[in-house]
């Protein structure tokens, strides 16, 4: 229903956590974005609780709409990290740090249900 959010965090290519939360306020809202960005900051919390010393490199998303542009620009400057929306026009592939890139596919089972049919 496009209500559902997941982050998911990868320390050195490898997952260690995921969290699913149902969105309540109306994408696209100020509310909206802030429930997003509480979700980062507990991915960002897990992580330094876990000290493994790597650093967090950036936030990426899939699936923000063209009406959430300004989501990513306020996690950006929240966090101080990058923070990119993920997607070609296949919707198979996407860019990370400097432009380097891999397939989704590779990681379908962490990812999958962001794959629509």
């Amino acid at each position: 229903d496009g209500n559902m959010s997941d982050a998911t965090l990868f320390v050195e290519g490898e997952y260690r956590m995921n969290n699913r939360v149902r969105l309540i306020a109306e994408r696209g809202t100020p509310e909206s974005t802030a429930e997003i960005s509480r979700m980062v900051s507990s991915i960002l919390q897990f992580h330094a609780s876990e000290r493994s010393g790597a650093s967090i490199g950036g936030v990426y998303v899939i699936g923000a709409g063209s009406g959430e542009a300004s989501m990513l620009n306020s996690i950006a400057t929240a966090y101080d990290l990058p923070t990119a929306a993920l997607a070609d026009e296949s919707g198979t592939v996407v860019a990370v740090d400097g432009g380097k890139t891999f397939e989704l596919s590779q990681y379908a089972y962490a990812t999958g249900n962001l794959i629509g049919a």
